[in-house]
């Protein structure tokens, strides 16, 4: 797949590429829709940065962090946030797992207390600079999937009630438009993200500019 041939002129749907970003808590399905999709929408998929970042700190499932310093903690999530927003500007369209706004909200639930003012303040300018690129925005709320954990992310109701909680705040007081998918069925997902991308597809034709070369 390679880039439009003029970037400021959309002219042809194999030129109508999208930056498609899924938000939600851990194990509500955003990997699995946008893997399902990728083919389906000649989308390349951007998988979530999370995993190696953490790995190539020495960190192998996300409840490691618990015995750390909330100081230990933010440098953690300080890298993962850095290496997203490298992840963003290295990939102008294709289907993310994750988005800058997930890692807020993992940032502020592990370590708020000890964030500097300075710091978060950059840091939401940053996240927000690099979600008004994205095309479209999907929210995913938390189901009981019935699947086996992957081994790596943590579980429980509680942490993923309040991850999501964190998520639609920030979302909400960083003015982001989003699609939420609180009435579609888990096995839909797919189908009605699917159907929003040929939609908004069809809308980057007829303008014929791709936002992400808008400023």
């Amino acid at each position: 797949m390679t880039s439009p041939s003029n970037p400021f002129v959309i002219t042809k749907e194999e030129d109508a590429y999208l930056k498609i970003g899924f938000i939600g808590a851990g194990g509500t399905g955003k990997t699995s829709v946008a893997k399902l999709l990728e083919s389906q929408l000649s989308e390349p998929f951007r998988p979530s940065i999370v995993r190696a970042t953490m790995e190539g700190l020495g960190i192998n499932h996300e409840s490691d962090q618990n015995h750390l310093t909330e100081e230990q903690r933010y440098r953690i999530q300080l890298a993962i946030f850095e290496a997203k927003l490298k992840q963003d500007k290295e990939h102008q369209y294709g289907l993310f797992d994750r988005t800058p706004i997930d890692h807020l909200a993992y940032c502020m639930h592990r370590c708020a207390n000890v964030i500097p003012d300075d710091d978060w303040c950059l840091m939401l300018t940053q996240a927000q600079d690099a979600i008004r690129r994205y095309d479209l925005i999907f929210f995913f709320p938390y189901y009981h999937w019935g699947v086996p954990t992957d081994g790596f992310r943590q579980e429980g109701l509680a942490y993923k009630t309040k991850i999501e909680l964190l998520q639609r705040a920030l979302l909400n007081d960083l003015g982001i438009d989003f699609i939420e998918l609180t009435n579609v069925a888990p096995e839909d997902r797919a189908i009605y993200v699917h159907n929003c991308v040929i939609y908004q597809r069809n809308v980057v034709l007829s303008r014929g500019t791709a936002r992400w070369y808008q400023d």
